[in-house]
C-alpha cells in the first residue's frame, strides 16, 4: 500500500497536468473542421461536443483512458512480449482470489488517475507499469509452483 501510494505520488508529480489538458493549433483546427460537417440541426450539438472546453476535456479524459488499459502500449514497448503470458496468469489469480482484492481495487484506482493525469508523464506510465510488474511476478509464482 505504501508503495503504490508513492508511485501515485511519483506519477502525480513528474505528470505536467495542464499541459495534458492543453490542446495544439492542429487539435483546435481538427475540432472546427469536425464542428463544421454536422448538419444545420445538429450545430449546437457540434458546438458542446467539439469546440466547449467541457467536450473537449471529456474526449481527453476517454482517450487517456483507452491508452492507459492498452497492453500494446506496454507489451513491445516498454516490457518484452514474453512476459505477456505471466502478466495473464497473474491477472487471473488477481481478479479471482479473494486474498488479491485490495490489489485489484487499486489497480482500478489507478487506472482512474491515469485516465484523468494522462499516461504521458515525464517517466511514463510508472502507475500502471508496477502493476505490470506484480501481476508478472504473481504469474510466475503461480506458475513455477504448479512445476
Amino acid at each position: 500500500m505504501v508503495i503504490w501510494l508513492g508511485l501515485l505520488g511519483f506519477q502525480v508529480w513528474s505528470t505536467n497536468v495542464g499541459q495534458a489538458y492543453s490542446l495544439t493549433p492542429a487539435e483546435v483546427d481538427a475540432a472546427i473542421t469536425r464542428m463544421n460537417v454536422y448538419p444545420r440541426q445538429a450545430a449546437k450539438m457540434g458546438y458542446l461536443l467539439e469546440v466547449k472546453r467541457e467536450g473537449q476535456i471529456v474526449n481527453r479524459i476517454i482517450g487517456n483512458f483507452f491508452t492507459a488499459i492498452d497492453l500494446n502500449e506496454y507489451f513491445g514497448q516498454r516490457l518484452p512480449i514474453v512476459l505477456f503470458i505471466p502478466t495473464m496468469i497473474g491477472l487471473y489469480f488477481v481478479v479471482w482470489e479473494k486474498r488479491w482484492r485490495m490489489m485489484l481495487v487499486m489497480f482500478v484506482i489507478s487506472i482512474g488517475v491515469m485516465a484523468v493525469i494522462g499516461p504521458y508523464g515525464k517517466y511514463g506510465p510508472v502507475l500502471i507499469l508496477g502493476f505490470i510488474w506484480g501481476l508478472i511476478g504473481i504469474g510466475l509464482g503461480k506458475t513455477l509452483k504448479v512445476i
